[in-house]
Order: C-alpha cells, then sequence, then structure tokens
C-alpha cells in the first residue's frame, strides 16, 4: 500500500495534501500557499487574469515543504496523484513546450494567462448573443470557458491563433506532469465551461457549431477518477511510476471530501460559496420545476456531474468569503486616513474580538451580498438595509454581511431543491476556519434547523486524494 497526494489548485492559493491509501482519514502532511498570481489589467477593470508561471510555483512550494516533512522513501511510496482546481476558467498554450520540465518557466508565447471564473469581458449582450444549448446543465454566463473562447475568436482572433491546447489551470497542470499530447477533461470541468451535455457525456457539437466555436481547442472528456497517465521525471522526490487521474472540479471534490450520503449537504465557503447535494442520476423527487414553469429568474441551483452513477445539485454564488474580505479591505482604506499603519490584521482582529451576541437580532441588518452580482442574475448589486441606531456600528455589520452571505447560498439553493429532505449539513472551507461570525451565522441562525457539523479536513485537496483512492 501506498501514499495519496491531492492538489487543490484554488483562486488565490494552492493546497496539497497526503493520506495513507489504507487509512484515508489520516492526513500525514498538509500545506498551502498563497499564489500571488493576480493580474493587474487597468485598462480592463472587468478582465480577471492570473500568472500561470505563478501559480505552478506555488504548487512547486507546496510539494516542497511536503516532502521536507515526509522525506525521501515516504515521497517516494506515493502512488496515486489526484488534482482539482477553480473550475470554469481556461488558459491557452502551445502543446509543444508540455514535456518541459514542471519547474521550467514558460514563455507568454507558449502559454497564456489563465482566464479566470471571475472575468467578466463577456457582458450581458454578448451572452444573449450566443446561442441556447438545451442539453448543458447550467446557462453560459461570463467567466466559463466557451463564452470566454467565443469572446476571444470574436475579439482579439490574433491572440487564439498562438495557441493550440486549452483546458482549465487542474487540467493545464496535468497535462504538463504527464506530457500529455492533447488535454484530457473530466466531466466536471467539462460542465462547468458550458455547452456540455452532461446525460451523453459530450460537447454539445451542433449549437457550438452555430456558435461558429473553434472545435480544435475542445479536450477530450472522460469521466473522473480515470488514469490518464504516469508522472513523469521525478517531482520532488515523488517516483515517475505514481499514476495520475484526470483533473477534477473543487467542488466535487469539496463535497467528496465529507463523503456525503442522500439526506446530507455540503457548504463550502472560501473566496465564492457553494451549497451542495447528491442525487442519483435516476432521482428527480426533490428538484423543483425550471424557470419556463414558474416564471422568473434563472434557476440559481445546477445540476453537474459528481462521481458514480451520482449527480450534484449546487447553488454556486460569486459572493463568498471575497466580499467579506472586501468590506475589511474598505474598512482598512478608511482608517488609513487617520491611522496609516493600521493592517489587515488589527482589523480582522476587530471585527472578530469586539462583536455584539449573535443572539442581539434588533441590531442585525439585512445585508445584500451580491457585491459580484450572480450567474443567474449577472446585474445584481449589494445593499444594505434596515439600517437601526443600535447597529451603526463595525461588527454588527459585519455579522449583518456574514449572516447575508449564507442566506444569499440558502435562498438560491431553496429555488432549485427542497430543503425539508436535509437532516445534516458539512461545513468545510478556509472561510468558515477563519472567521467565527459565519460559524455562528450558520448553526445559529441560517441553519438552525438541521444538525451543522464543522469539519477542518474537509476540503477539495482531501477530496482529490480520496478521489484518487477511488480509482
Amino acid at each position: 500500500m501506498g501514499y495519496l497526494l491531492g492538489i487543490d489548485i484554488g483562486t488565490t492559493s494552492t493546497k496539497a495534501l497526503v493520506i495513507d491509501e489504507s487509512h484515508a482519514s489520516e492526513i500525514l502532511t498538509c500545506h498551502s500557499c498563497y499564489a500571488d498570481a493576480q493580474i493587474d489589467i487597468e485598462k480592463h477593470a472587468n478582465y480577471n487574469e492570473q500568472d500561470v508561471n505563478k501559480i505552478v510555483a506555488s504548487i512547486n512550494e507546496v510539494l516542497k515543504k511536503i516532502s521536507l516533512d515526509l522525506g525521501t522513501d515516504k515521497m517516494a511510496q506515493i502512488s496515486k496523484i489526484g488534482i482539482c482546481g477553480q473550475m470554469h476558467g481556461c488558459l491557452f498554450w502551445k502543446k509543444d513546450h508540455i514535456s518541459a520540465s514542471f519547474s521550467t518557466f514558460i514563455e507568454p508565447d507558449d502559454v497564456s494567462n489563465l482566464i479566470t471564473w471571475l472575468d467578466a469581458r463577456c457582458d450581458v449582450n454578448f451572452i444573449a448573443s450566443l446561442p441556447i444549448s438545451k442539453t448543458s446543465p447550467m446557462s453560459l454566463s461570463t467567466g466559463f470557458g466557451c463564452a470566454t473562447i467565443l469572446w476571444l475568436k470574436k475579439n482579439r482572433p490574433e491572440f487564439l491563433m498562438k495557441y493550440d491546447c486549452s483546458g482549465t489551470i487542474a487540467d493545464y497542470v496535468v497535462s504538463r506532469l504527464c506530457h500529455l499530447a492533447e488535454p484530457i477533461m473530466s466531466t466536471q470541468n467539462a460542465a462547468s465551461w458550458g455547452y456540455f451535455d452532461s446525460h451523453a457525456k459530450t460537447w454539445d457539437r451542433k449549437v457550438m457549431e452555430l456558435a461558429n466555436f473553434p472545435m480544435h481547442f475542445l479536450p477530450k472528456v472522460i469521466t473522473p477518477c480515470t488514469t490518464i497517465g504516469q508522472l513523469k521525471n521525478c517531482l520532488h522526490g515523488i517516483s515517475d511510476n505514481a499514476t495520475v487521474m484526470v483533473a477534477m472540479g473543487d467542488m466535487q471534490c469539496s463535497v467528496m471530501s465529507c463523503r456525503i450520503v442522500p439526506g446530507e449537504a455540503v457548504i463550502n465557503l472560501s473566496t465564492s460559496a457553494q451549497l451542495s447535494t447528491v442525487l442519483k442520476q435516476s432521482d428527480q423527487s426533490r428538484v423543483k420545476p425550471d424557470k419556463e414553469e414558474i416564471g422568473r429568474l434563472p434557476n440559481p441551483v445546477i445540476k453537474v456531474p459528481y462521481f458514480g452513477n451520482y449527480d450534484l445539485m449546487a447553488s454556486a454564488s460569486l459572493n463568498g468569503g471575497a466580499v467579506f474580505a472586501n468590506f475589511v479591505e474598505m474598512l482598512m482604506n478608511w482608517t488609513r486616513q487617520f491611522k496609516p499603519d493600521v493592517t489587515v490584521d488589527e482589523i480582522y482582529q476587530h471585527l472578530l474580538n469586539n462583536n455584539p451576541d449573535p443572539n442581539l437580532q434588533g441590531s442585525i441588518m439585512n445585508f445584500v451580498p451580491t457585491l459580484n452580482g450572480e450567474r443567474h442574475q449577472p446585474e445584481a448589486t449589494a445593499s444594505l438595509n434596515s439600517i437601526k441606531r443600535s447597529g451603526l456600528n463595525f461588527p454588527t455589520i459585519a455579522r449583518s454581511l456574514a449572516r447575508g452571505i449564507l442566506e444569499n447560498l440558502r435562498s438560491m439553493f431553496e429555488a432549485g431543491v427542497a430543503l425539508d429532505g436535509i437532516r445534516h449539513l458539512w461545513a468545510c472551507g478556509g472561510a468558515f476556519a477563519k472567521n467565527r461570525l459565519f460559524r455562528e451565522e450558520l448553526e445559529n441562525q441560517v441553519f438552525n434547523h438541521v444538525t451543522v457539523s464543522f469539519d477542518r479536513n474537509a476540503d477539495a485537496a482531501y477530496g482529490a486524494a480520496l478521489a484518487a483512492n477511488e480509482h
């Protein structure tokens, strides 16, 4: 028996851990690294791009830390590698550089920036101009790979001509590790790009032809937990006999880490936020009718491929822990007008350590947190309502914001899935670990009708390692 390595390539950081193949509940070592990959594009505030070389460097950094913990002998015993990452986004590369050492800097002409899921260059009018797929589990949205590629084809065709491969950031990393001549994508990541028929497990080529989509950029698609190759070259002491799984979605791996069963749900709160439950592919009993039947905004709940014969029903909000971080940044900028040396940590300490009793309902205001809009309602904005004199202090506003973020996610979920079948809720993600306001509001207010469990070990990296063991 060997060890399993799980890697999660997040929006802001990379995390990796190792578990024992025969004792999967035991985490031998775990490390994370801030990627610092965000690129400031002053002329285009609605663009959201990241430096791929910096993301790769963050993976090497966490693997270096893990190798120092485990030592040479145990690193050589890692037999399987599961990798997941931020979904929806896309990048482009030339296939002839894919065999370069994983620590090699790749020139921009050989690999593009990652255009992330937060990218907003595809405005409402552009999305409305694209043909609609009736077989895709989710409507096309800005930040989705297929929408981004079509926007580039229309507005920057010369950019696309430089490259011959595309995929998510996790697909790219797997291609580099295994020296894949052609990119391979899981059904999970394919569904996140849009224009993918999850039932047939194929791209919706008829609709894509109507959109004049450049088909040569579409990766081959296979089911999750499939081995697609062996590690090429020794990577931080890991044997080149180690098998690598096809890259998976971070949302699915976060749910996998809790090992839930029907009747349970997982809320994951990090940069964004997701609330998910699993259903057998044949079970539609708790799925509410779609927008054509109920005549309102598009259903914010999506049904996407999970593992085995299960689907994931999920509400995926663009407004998670990052909105709280935006609030803290705003307070810091205000405070620095009077106290120039104040730090982010001091602001957090004040908000969390001087917070009012969560049961003082009279002070809590209604904070609508949709600062980034939502995919089903891109024009949504944030607002603060029911303001009272007793609540005019930053700690109370912070608690109101934490509750608002959770309530927004719950209301999205209830629009498509009946909550009465949920008996147990697992909570995971960095925002719960770092911010007690989220933990208190979740357990005492927003989901006080179900049993809530906080699992500090549950996250996408752990789920990726578990999924590798499913092969």
